[in-house]
């Protein structure tokens, strides 16, 4: 039995296997409280990913801008970097959402 964790995060977790799904094996748990306490590290860690992750994307160069006319609310941006490319789509009143690729896979 296992319990799986978000976002194929926090391999480097004791007790998790180092598949990119990363679980929490059941049969390595000495006792429930085992399993919660492994479970808020694995949030935490996310949690921290996720910020690190928000930060860097604030200090990527833009190197276009476009404001979407069909729907005025978003924001197109193209972003470059040393090893990526890709957009960023700003929305007034929804999440972001990035799609980023390698140069060399381009």
């Amino acid at each position: 039995m296992y319990c799986y964790a978000p976002l194929r995060l926090l391999n480097h977790v004791k007790g998790t296997s180092p598949w990119s799904g990363e679980s929490l094996s059941i049969a390595h748990l000495e006792h429930l409280d085992d399993l919660q306490s492994r479970w808020l590290t694995l949030k935490d860690h996310r949690q921290n990913r996720v910020n690190q992750f928000r930060d860097e994307l604030r200090t990527l160069p833009i190197i276009y801008k476009q404001i979407e006319e069909q729907q005025a609310q978003n924001t197109l941006l193209t972003i470059e970097t040393k090893e990526f490319t890709g957009q960023m789509v700003l929305q007034k009143d929804k999440p972001v959402y990035v799609s980023l690729s390698r140069k060399n896979d381009v």
